[in-house]
């Protein structure tokens, strides 16, 4: 997956470069970090689990990120204008697409904002009955971005997490 980031990076790169270097210059993908196994410690305070399994945090499997928040005041120098999935979208194991939103992003700029099938979505803020709720995008639109109030879990192994599990 990192390594098709950083061949998106490059392409989205050059291009920017071909147009005269408008807008701003399309950010390097970072580098995924090791897994980090949870502290004994804190191990101690989890919730028994099958032999077989293992406890890691959510940041170990997947690329956390956040999508944009919407303002009327913002500039753009190449803007497109995309739906966006907001709270009132993602709801407790569905997502209600049938009344969608839409925001300017800077084009240059929709490849890293972007939902990719599988993303884990999960709400925060808001109401305690919003908090947390979420589901799987299965790339129902494209494309198609998150509010800044929707966090995105991209796996970091393709076929070998579950996202609904998750």
């Amino acid at each position: 997956r990192y390594q098709q980031q950083l061949n998106d990076w490059q392409a989205a790169v050059q291009e920017w470069e071909a147009e005269g270097k408008e807008g701003k210059k399309p950010a390097k993908p970072r580098k995924p970090k090791q897994v980090e196994f949870i502290a004994e410690e804190k191990l101690l305070e989890l919730p028994p689990k099958p032999l077989c399994w293992i406890w890691l945090y959510l940041g170990d499997i997947t690329d956390i990120g956040t999508g944009m928040s919407v303002s009327q005041a913002r500039t753009y120098v190449d803007p497109v204008e995309v739906p966006y999935l907001r709270v009132a979208n993602v709801q407790r194991g569905v997502l209600k697409l049938n009344e969608m939103r839409t925001m300017l992003v800077e084009r240059s700029r929709l490849g890293e904002l972007k939902l990719r099938s599988d993303d884990i979505l999960f709400n925060e803020g808001g109401d305690r009955d919003k908090l947390g709720r979420g589901w799987v995008w299965k790339g129902q639109i494209e494309p198609c971005i998150t509010q800044n109030h929707v966090f995105r879990a991209t796996p970091v192994s393709i076929g070998i997490i579950n996202p609904e599990f998750v």
